[in-house]
């Protein structure tokens, strides 16, 4: 079963449209997947990145306490009295598991180009994908306390959590219960880390599909996206 979020701003062909994230924009889509004991879901989209603009941490689709996938910037650092740049281009995924948050991070250089993204989780195993092709993996898994382990370390799996927050595309979305002027919980809101660039075909399985399916919906829209590349071929 799958949900499509439909982002319906710019359409650019009959099948396939496309949202231009301004690094202030984002949208935010009612989840009716991810809010029960979820053990297994599939995240897939494309996107075009405008590293001119964006957060250092630029989100292209998340939920609050559950999960984040994100491109990295490249950043600065002192060396030698210099402000010298630190490429560092790079798709990533984060989930949390109510306790910590663990982070995989791919090594492929990211470009201005087209990419297709995907998430796989199943159970407490993660995957990340970047144009059809495993870009890391990640376990959710916890340290048993000392004393219940015969070993001399010892893990338990953990699984991502789930709640009926939202999701949202283009950004990380906050919701919390802080005290107004007369002291009454009220909600603040707040979104980080937003995205500059495309998005498009942002969709939500609710299965943990294999590298073989993965790689097959790469290929079914790949000649679209890619064809400027395929024209320079």
């Amino acid at each position: 079963q799958a949900t499509q979020f439909d982002l319906l701003e710019q359409e650019m062909d009959v099948d396939i449209v496309t949202t231009f994230l301004d690094n202030e924009n984002f949208l935010t889509i009612e989840d009716t997947t991810l809010t029960q004991d979820t053990d297994e879901f599939t995240i897939v989209g494309w996107v075009r990145p405008d590293f001119s603009e964006g957060s250092q941490e630029s989100t292209i689709v998340s939920k609050q306490g559950s999960f984040k996938v994100f491109l990295t910037r490249d950043s600065f650092a002192q060396q030698g009295g210099h402000t010298v740049m630190v490429p560092n281009r790079t798709v990533n995924l984060s989930l949390y598991d109510g306790t910590k948050w663990f982070t995989v991070s791919g090594d492929t250089k990211i470009t201005e180009d087209w990419y297709y993204v995907a998430v796989v989780v199943d159970g407490s195993n993660a995957t990340l994908y970047l144009d059809g092709a495993v870009e890391g993996k990640l376990k959710l898994q916890e340290k048993i306390v000392s004393g219940t382990c015969s070993e001399k370390e010892c893990f338990t799996d953990t699984k991502m959590s789930v709640s009926d927050k939202s999701i949202v595309v283009g950004a990380y979305s906050e919701v919390r219960m802080l005290p107004n002027q007369q002291g009454i919980p009220t909600p603040d809101y707040r979104t980080f880390d937003n995205f500059s660039g495309l998005v498009s075909s942002i969709e939500l399985y609710s299965d943990a599909f294999t590298d073989k399916q993965i790689s097959k919906l790469y290929m079914e829209d790949k000649n679209y996206y890619k064809k400027h590349l395929m024209s320079n071929s």
